[in-house]
């Protein structure tokens, strides 16, 4: 590995929204700084890696970018022979690569990227080491939300703590993430940026993956692409604590296919699943539901927003603000518990990205559902906005000559 030009290597952790967050700054970064090289490492489960690979847009992204493996395993055959005990062979893998990254952050001015990972007690100190080094950037580029918090405390009855003093530079997307409020009060170095999938270099990503999933599962299944299909991002089916019941959105999703199946019986219906999501569950609902036209896809929901006419949720996802930048209408058909519906009224917990919050009516949604269909597409208009911060934070990564210091 050369080691004549900086490296920014990346702690990934096991919520995808984190991957989604950090690609698109990522690119830019490289557009601004060709000779920047990236290193990738999955810090939480090796499953990460399946699903990552599982998703092309983002799989493609991070093979342009640099190298991906998980944290734990280094990939030596004779090593692993020579140990011959798998969780020996993990716990000395994260301490070499761990000592691999400490490498290159002292002698090699690298930046290292993390969402919490450096959080650990037991690794939180070697921040101490370079902290200036260390960018711990908040997960969700969507930001954070105070009713998206309450309606989790609501449900899962957790108490909210207050984030600890620690070292290192905060990126938030939103001024209200706990981590940042305790940066600004130990005058930490901070920046606050908007949400990286709204750059252009992240829009023509998409835009290209749009072509591919035109060329390769929509003629594969003879479906034209007329921008008449419907998407439905499929969560946690049967584990959900913020509705009615743990399964609630599972009842809702087969609602959600019968209604489909009855009001558009023309239209196709493509399903993409979470990592998170009961499969066999998830399964028996479209076999139950006798449509004849759903297609299950792991296609990044921006480029669904950018094929279908209408996305369709029954328990709120991050993957929905994609799909309604891209210009389709969305949707969030469900029943909140109780406490949460209080706390939201009658609408999303995150209205700001659903056109659409039918809470449980079955009539409603069909009526809803066909309104935002005559309505078509919507041209959302937040891309070339100024944004000082991300400016600065590139300025903070650039590129010097080998050997001189950044920071």
């Amino acid at each position: 590995m050369r080691i004549d030009a900086l490296m920014v290597i990346i702690f990934l952790n096991d919520k995808l929204v984190s991957v989604d967050t950090i690609l698109p700054f990522l690119m830019e970064l490289k557009n601004r700084n060709p000779s920047l090289r990236f290193r990738f490492f999955c810090a939480g489960s090796p499953k990460t890696l399946d699903t990552i690979n599982s998703n092309v847009v983002l799989k493609t992204v991070i093979n342009d970018l640099g190298k991906l493996s998980y944290i734990g395993e280094l990939k030596m055959p004779l090593f692993r022979k020579f140990l011959g005990n798998l969780s020996v062979e993990s716990k000395l893998a994260k301490v070499i690569n761990l000592a691999f990254t400490l490498i290159y952050v002292m002698f090699h001015d690298a930046k290292v990227i993390h969402f919490k990972f450096f959080d650990n007690p037991k690794l939180s100190w070697l921040t101490n080491i370079a902290p200036k080094r260390f960018i711990y950037f908040q997960q969700n580029c969507w930001g954070s939300s105070p009713l998206v918090d309450a309606a989790d405390n609501v449900a899962r009855k957790r108490i909210f703590e207050t984030s600890a003093k620690s070292r290192g530079v905060y990126v938030t997307f939103d001024g209200y993430w706990s981590k940042f409020v305790d940066a600004k009060k130990y005058g930490l170095p901070r920046f606050h940026i908007r949400s990286t999938r709204l750059l252009p270099i992240w829009i023509a990503t998409l835009e290209r993956h749009s072509d591919y999933f035109d060329q390769n599962e929509m003629s594969r299944a003879g479906i034209e692409n007329d921008g008449r299909s419907f998407a439905i991002l499929v969560s946690n089916l049967t584990q959900s604590t913020i509705s009615e019941s743990l399964d609630c959105p599972l009842l809702y999703f087969k609602k959600t296919l019968k209604i489909l199946w009855s009001e558009f019986p023309d239209r196709a219906v493509f399903v993409k699943r979470h990592p998170i999501t009961d499969v066999g569950a998830m399964m028996e609902a479209i076999r139950e539901s006798k449509h004849e036209k759903v297609y299950l896809t792991e296609m990044h929901s921006g480029v669904l927003g950018r094929v279908c006419c209408v996305t369709i949720c029954n328990s709120f996802s991050y993957a929905i603000p994609d799909a309604w930048h891209a210009g389709c209408r969305t949707m969030e058909f469900g029943k909140y518990s109780d406490g949460v519906r209080k706390l939201a009224g009658n609408n999303s917990i995150r209205p700001e990205f659903v056109d659409s919050y039918v809470y449980y009516d079955d009539k409603l949604f069909t009526s809803e559902l066909k309104r935002l269909v005559n309505e078509g597409r919507v041209n959302r208009t937040s891309l070339n906005e100024p944004d000082e911060g991300l400016t600065d934070l590139l300025q903070y990564f650039a590129i010097k000559k080998y050997g001189q210091r950044i920071v």
